[in-house]
């Protein structure tokens, strides 16, 4: 997935997620049609190309995100743990390397 996002120019989207100004007004028009392409990667693009790349068992983890960030966070605790337990899983292999 991240191969292929990265091939896209969406990579930043799924790892870092979309944050919408909150003064749109200001905007150039450019800028606003920027804005909204990005938006667009992130909403509908890129969630649906992760949603269409689960399996059927993973699924219903992400069904229910509504941005790309969400989604990518869900399935990445899910199958790495969390900082601590890859934390604990780092150091079993470090131990094991030294026997």
């Amino acid at each position: 997935m991240k191969i292929f996002s990265c091939s896209q120019d969406l990579w930043d989207i799924v790892e870092e997620g979309f944050i919408s100004p909150t003064n749109t007004s200001s905007l150039t028009t450019t800028q606003k049609k920027e804005l909204k392409e990005n938006k667009q990667k992130d909403s509908q693009k890129v969630l649906y190309i992760l949603q269409q790349a689960v399996d059927n068992a993973n699924f219903p983890r992400i069904m229910d995100s509504t941005n790309t960030k969400d989604a990518w966070s869900t399935l990445q605790e899910e199958f790495q743990g969390n900082d601590k337990v890859r934390a604990i899983k780092l150091q079993i292999l470090r131990q094991g390397r030294c026997h």
